[in-house]
């Protein structure tokens, strides 16, 4: 589709902007559902605003539906329904990347517009909203560990990396604003000097703590990780993701600009610090803009878009990342009533302290390693808070600990990260 307009009293035939999107959901595994939940939700959330299908770019392991955990096989669901049939989000779910084609590589790779496949074909009159959810460390977005699948044990993009993509794309025109959403712990420390201009980005955790979980079963009733009176043992979504969708099913975001949006993340994602980085001024354009500008939605489209469950809140069921495994066999021991079950759970939680144990006990002794003798610079190293500006030592150092290590502990699971 084309705008005419007159300049100078002569036709002028200008193209117009078109609206791209990127979801992708860094992990895989039972235990981090909540974040391929999230990624099918947001799909599902852009189509329903009217950004055309071709026109997002989706990265999901997909190895939720089918799971052997799965209490309802075939579906996958955001949010709790304790006494209801829920809403599927894995149905209509058009995933481009799954499995081994989950990478940092190919992740790169789609933002520059680059290689076979699906890729980013935008150009300098185009919006595009970036979704990532999964697993950080300081510096580093994780992909999925392909252990099994043949590939790497360890993929992630470094935060160098994503700020040299970002530039590439400026600079061959990609793009007339980027708005990127990070959902990982430390996220913050991705955009940290962030200098590309007409990007903005909005992360749910500071640079050194952990991000948040939701609808998790609760210490209470435990009814906010079910659908239809069953349990999932998880967490259903990711609090700062599903405190940007709910808001965009529940207002009208063409009057609601991507600051006010910000304001309403804050107030709910608010066991971590969420930040903004970046060039403000794109802050003032409605998320209409980014994320979908029809207002009644397409007809069709999956979701019916109700955006509250009565009863149902997500920051009292909100666990940390880091404690998440932890806690759930923990609460999962507690109310277990069959001696056979409280025997394998008891196995499960001895086995995730000796993986806490074994993680601690390697960097303590990388640090020992480094410094000799020297407990007070140990102690200092240890606590410390640095900043990732060295990008060939630290993704050398990851793949190094992932490979090497992964018969101890698991890099699917926040705690080794």
């Amino acid at each position: 589709m084309a705008i005419r307009h007159l300049l100078f009293g002569l036709a002028v035939t200008t193209a117009e902007a078109v609206q791209w999107a990127v979801i992708a959901a860094g992990s895989k595994e039972w235990m981090n559902y909540r974040h391929q939940a999230n990624a099918c939700h947001a799909y599902h959330v852009l189509r329903s605003k009217g950004i055309a299908k071709d026109n997002i770019i989706h990265f999901n392991f997909d190895d939720l539906a089918e799971n052997k955990k799965n209490p309802f096989p075939g579906k996958v669901f955001n949010r709790p329904d304790p006494t209801g049939p829920g809403e599927d989000v894995y149905a209509g779910c058009h995933i481009d990347y799954k499995e081994g084609d989950v990478t940092a590589e190919n992740f790169l790779r789609v933002l520059s517009g680059e290689g076979e496949g699906k890729v980013l074909q935008s150009t300098a009159d185009d919006d595009i909203f970036i979704y990532f959810v999964g697993h950080g460390v300081a510096g580093m977005s994780q992909f999925p560990n392909l252990i099994g699948v043949g590939e790497l044990p360890g993929s992630a993009v470094h935060k160098v990396e994503l700020h040299d993509t970002l530039r590439k794309m400026h600079e061959k025109r990609m793009f007339r604003s980027i708005v990127y959403y990070l959902e990982t712990c430390h996220s913050a420390s991705m955009f940290e000097d962030i200098d590309v201009p007409n990007v903005y980005a909005v992360t749910s955790a500071n640079a050194t703590e952990s991000g948040w979980g939701t609808y998790c079963h609760g210490d209470g009733d435990g009814t906010l990780d079910m659908i239809n009176g069953q349990s999932f043992h998880t967490c259903l979504g990711d609090l700062f993701g599903v405190s940007w969708m709910e808001n965009n099913e529940a207002v009208d975001i063409t009057e609601q600009t991507l600051k006010d949006q910000y304001d309403v993340i804050l107030l709910r994602n608010n066991k971590s610090h969420t930040l903004r980085f970046g060039d403000r001024s794109v802050s003032t354009e409605t998320v209409a803009d980014f994320m979908g500008g029809d207002v009644k939605g397409l007809h069709g489209v999956h979701l019916k878009g109700a955006h509250h469950v009565p009863g149902v809140d997500p920051l009292s069921s909100a666990v940390s990342a880091d404690d998440m495994e932890l806690k759930r066999l923990q609460r999962e021991l507690s109310s277990a009533t069959s001696a056979v079950r409280r025997a394998a759970l008891q196995q499960e939680l001895v086995a995730e302290m000796q993986m806490r144990h074994a993680v601690e006990s390697v960097y303590r002794r990388m640090v020992e390693m480094a410094f000799p003798g020297d407990s007070k610079k140990q102690s200092d190293v240890w606590n410390a808070q640095a900043k990732p500006n060295h990008p060939i030592c630290e993704m050398h150092a990851y793949h190094a600990i992932v490979g090497h290590c992964a018969h101890q502990f698991s890099t699917q699971s926040s705690f080794p990260l």
